[in-house]
């Protein structure tokens, strides 16, 4: 008997996915708050205290589509804005992952595949990680395994219904207004659709396939012009890297345990990804039937990942953290690897062993997450807010620290923002663009009319803490994970 199958099919379903459930919650709320609110998240906390009509305007002059942060907005009404609160979305997104993840694997596969999928989704660190963020890369992923159902529900039936296919076009317009990169997820199910059908020619020449697509291009068009603006100012430089021979190693790493390739040595992270590729293809070629839905896991997880990477040869767009939807792929053709590889399922104990030492990775990946959450920017806000004397002028030295120290800012006082060009009111600065002649200060020399100034930064040497007047001096100071504060006094000017 399959030792998986023996150590699932015992407990009644419901109760299976109320423990599953319950472990993926534990696990996305361990390390929930942590960290305190980071630079990305604090724009997200600061943009969703807009109305929905701002929050589409500003978010059009950033680099992402609006709908996380108008769920965000109305979230925030309800549970407040906490960092408990906010982040809560995305690990609520998480845990509807979880379910239609099982879903989809009962569907393509077997109960107990299904069952394993659930669990290694529930405690894979990446999509522990980016279900306690308060950015858009949970939901995105949620949005992608919901348009991914649909899409089996659709491949499985011979003549799918209007509804369903409107259903798929909802979802899949939802997540580009999400993350623009749940797009690439489409080729994919395409792939897959025309593999269950017997060839492309009976899915083009489905008219419902066309009117799907064509709708949900449709709900798009009015945020096109948007989308279009920002992939041309992005163009025009942005700071992620080019993509090299790290890459792919670094991203299954990432997925698999947290840590970047280097954290393991070469040979390991090489033999780790062989192994992998190894116990897919393998596993296609000895079931027949589990074909269409190793064709649709396999294609989930590479083609973004590929799509994208040759983009970034030319322009550089390849991000980890974007690919969070790829990750959950990653798992559930784990569970198929272990459930149907031929010698798992001859060997018994070495499908049990493989089965524990995965978990124990996984487990390693959240340990890690809980390692790398060292933001506390929290402590430097509290620092400030209890030492804060009426009169006092506070401001951030970058851009980099505006946001997350302003979300922990209690004082009552605005924080300016230091910042030696105009705010352009694009990518961040849409925020504050409108605001600019109140809050930002060109020159530190340009502060009069105080007798202390709070200067918040990052730690280490930087041009703001070295360009002080000298008639400021300093008199407190405070580190805090890579953020500081530091309190000077102004003599008079002799």
């Amino acid at each position: 008997m399959n030792v998986i199958a023996h150590l699932f099919r015992t407990v009644n379903i419901k109760i299976y996915l109320a423990i599953i459930l319950a472990v993926g919650a534990f696990a996305r709320l361990v390390f929930i708050t942590k960290a305190d609110i980071w630079h990305d998240e604090g724009y997200t906390m600061m943009i969703s205290q807009f109305n929905a009509g701002e929050i589409i305007e500003r978010t059009a002059r950033d680099v992402h589509p609006p709908l996380y942060y108008l769920a965000t907005h109305y979230w925030q009404f309800i549970f407040g804005t906490s960092e408990l609160a906010t982040r809560s979305l995305s690990a609520a997104c998480g845990l509807v992952t979880i379910v239609f993840v099982y879903l989809i694997m009962r569907r393509l596969f077997t109960e107990g595949t299904a069952r394993l999928a659930a669990l290694f989704v529930a405690i894979g660190p990446f999509a522990v990680r980016y279900s306690d963020e308060a950015r858009m890369y949970g939901m995105a992923a949620m949005l992608v395994v919901i348009a991914t159902y649909l899409m089996v529900r659709i491949a499985g039936t011979k003549n799918a219904s209007y509804k369903l296919w409107l259903a798929y076009a909802l979802v899949i317009a939802a997540g580009l207004y999400t993350h623009y990169y749940t797009l690439f997820i489409i080729p994919a199910h395409s792939i897959y659709l025309a593999w269950s059908r017997g060839g492309i020619k009976p899915t083009l020449g489905d008219k419902k396939w066309w009117l799907a697509h064509l709708l949900a291009a449709a709900a798009f068009v009015p945020w096109l012009p948007s989308a279009f603006a920002q992939m041309t100012r992005v163009g025009a430089g942005f700071w992620i890297p080019p993509v090299n021979a790290e890459t792919v190693p670094n991203t299954f790493m990432q997925f698999l345990a947290f840590i970047p390739s280097w954290g393991y040595s070469g040979w390991i992270a090489g033999i780790l990804i062989t192994l992998f590729v190894i116990g897919v293809v393998r596993t296609f070629i000895a079931n027949k039937r589990l074909r269409p839905g190793l064709v649709l896991l396999a294609g989930w997880l590479i083609l973004p990942l590929a799509i994208v990477m040759l983009v970034s040869i030319a322009r550089p767009v390849y991000y980890d953290r974007y690919f969070t939807y790829c990750a959950i792929a990653l798992y559930m053709l784990l569970a198929v690897i272990i459930v149907h590889y031929p010698l798992m399922r001859k060997y018994k104990l070495l499908q049990a062993v493989t089965v524990t030492m995965l978990i124990a990775t996984l487990v390693y990946g959240i340990a890690w997450v809980g390692n790398q959450a060292t933001h506390r920017m929290g402590a430097i806000g509290s620092y400030v807010t209890t030492q804060y004397l009426p009169g006092d002028t506070i401001v951030s030295g970058e851009l980099y620290t505006y946001f997350d120290f302003s979300y922990y800012n209690h004082t009552g006082q605005p924080t300016l923002l230091h910042s030696k060009n105009t705010l352009s009111g694009y990518g961040e600065t849409s925020l504050l663009y409108d605001r600019q002649n109140i809050l930002r200060v060109s020159s530190l020399n340009d502060i009069k009319n105080t007798e202390r100034v709070w200067l918040v930064g990052k730690t280490g040497e930087h041009d703001y803490y070295s360009s002080t007047p000298a008639n400021w001096h300093l008199t407190q100071q405070l580190q805090a994970g890579d953020s500081e504060v530091r309190l000077y006094t102004i003599s008079s000017e002799e």
